[in-house]
């Protein structure tokens, strides 16, 4: 069997935190990062790896959404879905966090 194409999880908010020990029912499991959150958006803004969807995001920019129930957390955005999870979790583990991204809505175009 041969694959042809490459498939990747395209996400339009991420933003970096910090898995707690909580209970996840009961509790935040996550602690949200905003200055590192604005870092990894900024360094995925300028990045250039290639021709692939999450290669660029020359979209990405900072907003709020709701991330694991808090209300209002800055999260990088991109309109156009260019954030791969993985490549944004790189960002935030390069300031000891991990990435923690959704998909809201229908993907346009």
């Amino acid at each position: 069997m041969q694959f042809t194409g490459v498939s990747a999880d395209l996400h339009n908010f991420c933003a970096c935190a910090k898995r707690t020990d909580e209970n996840a029912v009961q509790d935040f499991y996550w602690t949200f990062d905003d200055k590192v959150t604005k870092y990894a958006c900024d360094r995925y803004l300028a990045r250039n790896t290639g021709n692939k969807e999450w290669d660029q995001c020359k979209d990405c920019r900072m907003d709020v959404q709701t991330m694991d129930l808090n209300r209002g957390t800055p999260s990088c955005f991109s309109p156009g879905y260019h954030m791969g999870g993985d490549e944004f979790d790189y960002y935030c583990g390069l300031r000891g966090l991990q990435g923690y991204c959704k998909s809201i809505g229908a993907k346009q175009g």
